[in-house]
């Protein structure tokens, strides 16, 4: 492979490597910009702290785990190709 088309194909088109890491990457920021503001949310629904939400179980809600299957998921279903 010639270093010019080491992120372009023949075609001109990101190779599927580079378009798999570029969702991977963006998908991470999103999950954490979500996590975040259920977090912030959360805190501002429960009017606690944001070190005895940390410190506690509130932390641990059901939506961290879905979001983590749903991104394994995700990262299969691109991997593999199938739309």
């Amino acid at each position: 492979m010639d270093a010019y088309n080491f992120f372009l194909n023949k075609d001109g088109h990101l190779r599927s490597g580079w378009r798999l890491a570029i969702f991977a990457v963006a998908f991470l920021i999103c999950v954490q910009v979500t996590q975040i503001a259920l977090f912030l949310g959360l805190s501002a629904v429960l009017r606690r702290s944001h070190n005895e939400l940390i410190n506690g179980y509130w932390s641990r809600l059901p939506i961290q785990r879905s979001l983590h299957k749903r991104f394994k998921s995700a990262l299969i279903v691109t991997a593999v190709g199938v739309s």
